[in-house]
C-alpha cells in the first residue's frame, strides 16, 4: 500500500510539473492571431502533447513538435498526429474511444483528451490534458491557461470519449479502465426488447393456432405501441436512476447541466431588433456586452457597452464580469449580421451562470447606419 501510495503521489508530482512546464512554454511556443489572445486555437494538441511528456520524465522542446507531421491541418491535429509525435518523442501512447467516467478515475498517466467545448465554436479539434483527480475534481489544463480544478461531471460534459493515454513504458496503459456502465445499460433495454418483441410474437403465433378468433390489426397495434410505453418508460425509469445514484450524474451536477445547456442555447437566445436594441440601450436595462476585438470597440461602439472580447480567457472574462450579478439582462452585440463573436460569447456567458442573455443580430454596423449615417463609409 505505501509503495502505490507513493507511486500515486510521483504520478501526481509529474503531471503538475509537466503543466508547469507547459505553461512556461506557452509564451514561446505560436498562437493564434491576436497577441492578447489566450487560446491554443490549432495547437492545442501540441501544447498537450508537449504537457504530457513532461509529465512521464521526457525533456524535449516544445519547437521539435511543429511539424507539419503532426499539424497537417490548419484545423489542428488529428489523434493520430498526436499519438506520433509522442511516439517520435520517445514515449508510448494509446489512443482510445468510448472511454467514461471510470477511466478517468483509474487513470495514472496524463491523458489528452478530445473534447467538444460546449463555447468553441471555432471549428478546431480542441484537446485538453486530463491532470488526474484530486479530492473529486479533475484536474484540466487547457493551454495557454493555467490548470483549473474543475468537477469531474463537467469533464465528462465536455469530453466525447476519445482520449490519447501518454506513458513512459507500454504497460503503464492498463490501469486504465473501460466505462462499462452504458454498456450495460444497453444490454439491459436490448433485453427487454427482446422479451417485449419475443412475447408479442409468442401471443400472435398462440392466437393464430387456436380456434379462437385472431385478434384484430387494430388490437395487436394497440399491443405493441402498449409494450413500447413500458419499454420507453423503463428506460427513463433506469437513466433517471443512473444518474441519481452515480456522483457524476446530472441531477447531482448543475454545473455540468448548464455546460451541457449552453453548448445548445445559442438558437435560443432572444434576438433584438434595432428599435429593441435602442430601447435597451437608453432606458438602460441592464449591460450591454460588445465581443469585438479591443481595436474594434475603440473604433466605435453603442453607448454604454463595455468590452468582453471574444478571444478573452475565461480568467479575463470572469474579471470584467465580477461586478455584474448573474440575474442582470445582458445584450451582446459584434460587427454585423455575419459576425458570429456575439453567439460565441453568450455561450461563454451562458456557461459562467448568466441567466438573462440577448442578441443584437444587427451589431455596429446596423446602429452606426442608423445613428450616425454621416459616418458610413468613412
Amino acid at each position: 500500500m505505501c509503495r502505490r501510495h507513493r507511486e500515486h503521489d510521483y504520478v501526481r508530482s509529474s503531471l503538475l510539473l509537466g503543466s508547469l512546464l507547459l505553461i512556461l512554454a506557452g509564451p514561446y511556443a505560436p498562437h493564434a492571431v491576436g497577441a492578447q489572445r489566450k487560446e491554443s486555437g490549432p495547437y492545442c494538441g501540441l501544447y498537450c502533447v508537449y504537457g504530457a511528456l513532461q509529465s512521464v520524465g521526457k525533456d524535449v522542446a516544445f519547437e521539435t513538435l511543429l511539424r507539419p507531421r503532426y499539424l497537417a491541418s490548419r484545423q489542428g491535429s488529428s489523434i493520430e498526429e498526436l499519438r506520433q509525435a509522442v511516439i517520435d518523442s520517445g514515449a508510448h501512447a494509446v489512443a482510445m474511444t468510448g472511454l467514461g467516467a471510470e477511466s478517468l478515475r483509474s487513470a495514472r498517466q496524463p491523458m489528452i483528451l478530445h473534447i467538444a467545448a460546449a463555447d468553441d465554436l471555432s471549428g478546431y479539434h480542441h484537446w485538453a490534458l486530463f491532470c488526474g483527480l484530486e479530492d473529486g475534481k479533475a484536474g484540466l489544463l487547457d493551454a495557454p491557461n493555467p490548470m483549473e480544478r474543475v468537477p469531474l461531471s463537467v469533464v465528462l460534459a465536455r469530453w466525447d470519449g476519445a482520449a490519447l493515454i501518454v506513458s513512459d513504458e507500454p504497460s503503464a496503459t492498463r490501469s486504465i479502465e473501460m466505462d462499462e456502465g452504458m454498456f450495460k445499460l444497453d444490454v439491459i433495454l436490448m433485453i427487454l426488447l427482446a422479451v417485449c418483441v419475443i412475447h408479442g410474437g409468442l401471443r400472435l403465433f398462440g392466437s393464430v393456432r387456436s380456434t379462437e378468433t385472431p385478434p384484430s390489426v387494430r388490437t395487436l397495434i394497440v399491443h405493441v405501441l402498449g409494450q413500447s410505453v413500458v419499454l420507453l418508460g423503463c428506460s427513463l425509469a433506469i437513466g433517471i436512476a443512473l444518474h441519481v445514484v452515480d456522483d457524476t450524474g446530472f441531477t447531482r451536477n448543475p454545473i455540468a447541466v448548464r455546460y451541457v445547456a449552453a453548448s445548445n442555447i445559442t438558437h435560443f437566445f432572444p434576438k433584438l431588433t434595432l428599435d429593441e436594441a435602442r430601447r435597451f440601450a437608453f432606458e438602460r436595462r441592464g449591460t450591454i456586452i460588445d465581443a469585438r476585438l479591443p481595436d474594434s470597440f475603440r473604433s466605435g461602439s453603442i453607448p454604454g457597452a463595455i468590452n468582453v472580447p471574444v478571444s478573452a480567457s475565461t480568467v479575463e472574462r470572469r474579471q470584467s464580469l465580477e461586478h455584474i450579478p448573474r440575474n442582470t439582462p445582458l445584450l451582446v452585440y459584434c460587427q454585423s449580421e455575419s459576425c458570429e463573436f456575439d453567439e460565441i460569447l453568450a455561450a461563454h456567458l451562458a456557461r459562467d451562470g448568466f441567466e438573462s442573455i440577448s442578441l443584437y443580430p444587427g451589431g455596429w454596423t446596423e446602429w452606426e447606419k442608423h445613428e450616425h449615417p454621416d459616418r458610413v463609409g468613412q
